[in-house]
């Protein structure tokens, strides 16, 4: 009922009495002001299907979205569109400059979203930093779906050209995003999800922002899942073995030092190099493992070619992940172990790949400091390939910049490639870094970066593979 244009809720009960005859003589009517118990019941449900902190429908609402969807009869004959978003470095804000900031980036996050959507769209936070967007109904036409979801995808990456203002500070965020063009075979609520969420990570494992679904991805998941189930017991089996690649002196081949580099001699797959297992062991967990068991290989090596007045490197490089440097005592572990084999601190290099130093940059500067204070020195593995590294050089105490070989690959025929080296040399030297080229694979290659700079140093196969310990030793430190 409405009074004056306000609205209530009633509950009207009616009882008659009668004689004793049953004759009904009359009746009493109650009624009850149920506008409170309405009001409260709207609220819970709205917040049964939606997130308190951005208003957005949450993980419930999405699933009662999505099997209304589903039922629809336009579902039978026409294509919608999923876009499955999870923001990358979202992690690291949260931890170096806390939950309220991160609140404040999902809220802003939610209102870009809001506002490239007609009311016809659905967004909602399926929980953390992923995001959920439905087109329904977008053609009846495969083909004109798939161009819809390509337009789509780059108005959203649109949204994150801009920096967020959070407290006066200018955040740089990308996402990863999973498509799914859902047809009518698409009736499980779970399967779309699954589905999209292949698609996200495959996005995120591909360093790419979008990435379609397609049946392959269930394939590659159970795949992934049963390797990353091995590489669990790999080191307990004896299935990890070291390589060294040496790193000379790109002025006249000079032996320098040596990167070790992990295999995995796997049993049916035969040997896996670092990019086919990493990713998994850093998503399962693992990572910390493997890298002691590395950093305890390299010292043996090291302690042994000592032993024997083999020992000609000025240090061997050991790749450490950027998020296992803010372990509890990763210092002490590390220094313990080097004096357990008697080596110096000087005798190991520890890189530091750049995508992972920017997710977890802010953790890490004093961990850095505080080993250069102890005589470990630290490189930038694989610079140019992320985003904002000058603000590293700058920040951080690192020894020496390996640039990626993706820099180098077409450097003798492409002037742009050979101006962007030469400049990431401008800003090394500036900086007083030594610097190491990674991936030189011919003699042309060598011959330009000599002419830019014959103090470089340089690692590939131009000069040699990764040897196993026992061949390097052989080679390169008789």
């Amino acid at each position: 009922m409405s009074i004056n244009g306000k609205h209530f809720w009633i509950e009207a009960k009616a009882f008659s009495f009668s004689d004793s005859s049953n004759n009904i003589l009359g009746g009493v009517g109650m009624i009850e002001d149920k506008t409170k118990e309405h009001v409260a019941l709207t609220e819970l449900e709205y917040m049964v299907q939606h997130d308190m902190l951005t208003g957005l429908l949450n993980r419930r609402g999405f699933k009662h979205y999505i099997e209304s969807l589903v039922k629809d009869e336009k579902h039978e004959t026409s294509f919608s569109i999923l876009f499955y978003l999870d923001l990358n470095q979202f992690k690291s804000i949260n931890d170096s400059l806390g939950h309220e900031v991160g609140d404040d980036v999902l809220i802003a996050v939610s209102k870009r979203l809001l506002k490239i959507l007609d009311k016809s769209c659905m967004v909602s936070r399926l929980g953390g930093d992923e995001f959920v967007i439905i087109v329904p109904f977008v053609s009846e036409d495969i083909n004109e779906a798939n161009k819809s979801a390509h337009v789509f995808s780059e108005v959203i990456q649109d949204i994150f050209l801009e920096p967020f203002i959070i407290k006066d500070m200018h955040l740089h965020i990308k996402s990863s995003i999973g498509i799914v063009i859902m047809e009518a075979a698409y009736t499980n609520t779970e399967e779309i999800i699954r589905h999209a969420d292949l698609s996200m990570y495959q996005a995120k494992m591909a360093n790419d922002h979008v990435s379609y679904y397609d049946s392959s991805l269930a394939q590659q998941q159970k795949d992934l899942f049963h390797l990353q189930h091995e590489l669990a017991y790999a080191i307990e089996k004896s299935q990890l073995d070291l390589f060294y690649q040496p790193i000379v002196m790109i002025k006249d081949d000079t032996l320098y030092s040596a990167e070790a580099l992990i295999r995995w001699e796997h049993p049916t797959k035969g040997v896996l190099s670092p990019e086919d297992f990493i990713p998994l062991a850093i998503k399962a967990g693992l990572i910390s493992k493997i890298t002691w068991w590395v950093v305890d290989r390299v010292c043996q090596d090291i302690s042994q070619w000592k032993k024997e007045n083999k020992w000609k490197l000025q240090y061997v490089a050991i790749n450490v992940n950027a998020q296992q440097l803010v372990e509890i005592d990763f210092p002490e572990k590390f220094l313990r172990i080097l004096k357990r084999y008697g080596l110096e601190t000087k005798d190991i290099m520890i890189e530091i790949t750049e995508r992972s130093l920017i997710d977890n940059f802010d953790n890490t500067q004093d961990i850095i400091n505080e080993l250069r204070i102890h005589g470990l020195k630290c490189a930038i593995d694989d610079f140019g390939i992320g985003y904002s590294s000058l603000s590293y050089l700058k920040k951080l105490s690192f020894n020496t910049l390996k640039i990626d070989r993706a820099f180098i690959k077409d450097i003798k025929s492409n002037p742009k490639e050979l101006h962007l080296v030469s400049t990431i040399l401008d800003i090394g030297r500036h900086f007083n870094y030594n610097i190491v080229i990674e991936g030189i694979e011919d003699a042309s290659q060598k011959e330009v970066l000599l002419e830019l700079d014959d103090k470089l140093r340089y690692q590939g196969y131009h000069f040699s593979k990764p040897l196993h310990a026992e061949e390097f030793r052989q080679r390169f430190l008789t």
